[in-house]
């Protein structure tokens, strides 16, 4: 990729990924993903991409967007901080209460100021907040590639439905080995 790139880590919070977790994708679905979502940090590490980690996460006033995440994700929680297994490498933290990674204004701002032209996607859930920020970087004219093997989705069925909408609306649908030397990949 030879124009500016961000890698957008999505979602991979406690509530999403324990076992216990309120929405959980299953914390048995989670361990090869984060490690390709690893992987993939390291690799933008090296390559000088810009790293920015979304987390969904919900003010205590907010009482509707609460709700409809079965009040997974609120401000202080144990369920709002990210999986322990996530690298992460810096503070570039963006919050968001809806299903866009883009929905966050700073984060909007900060891509355009910076001249970043292709993002890279991985997260949680395939399904939800990584289809709509997949779709929202696309209307706003990035270059947009969604890792799908360093994604999980609410089930495999809804993921591989995602990643067919997203590739049909011009979305690329790599794989980490696409992007990786194989022996960095977990399969």
């Amino acid at each position: 990729m030879d124009e500016k790139t961000a890698l957008l880590v999505i979602d991979v919070q406690n509530s999403a990924t324990a076992a216990d977790g309120k929405v959980t994708v299953g914390s048995e679905r989670c361990d090869a993903p984060i490690e390709n979502m690893n992987s993939l940090i390291e690799l933008a590490s090296r390559e000088s991409w810009d790293i920015y980690y979304v987390a969904h996460v919900t003010p205590w006033y907010h009482f509707l967007p609460a709700a409809v995440t079965h009040f997974a994700f609120m401000k202080g929680s144990e369920g709002a901080l990210f999986d322990r297994r996530l690298d992460v490498v810096n503070q570039a933290v963006f919050t968001k209460m809806f299903g866009s990674a883009l929905s966050n204004f700073r984060l909007r701002r900060l891509l355009k100021d910076t001249g970043v032209r292709s993002v890279v996607l991985c997260g949680l859930a395939t399904d939800a907040c990584v289809f709509a920020s997949a779709k929202s970087a696309k209307s706003g004219g990035y270059d947009v590639t969604v890792v799908s093997d360093a994604c999980v989705g609410r089930t495999d069925e809804a993921a591989a439905e995602a990643c067919a909408e997203m590739d049909a609306r011009g979305i690329l649908i790599a794989r980490t080995s696409e992007l990786l030397p194989a022996a960095a990949t977990v399969k």
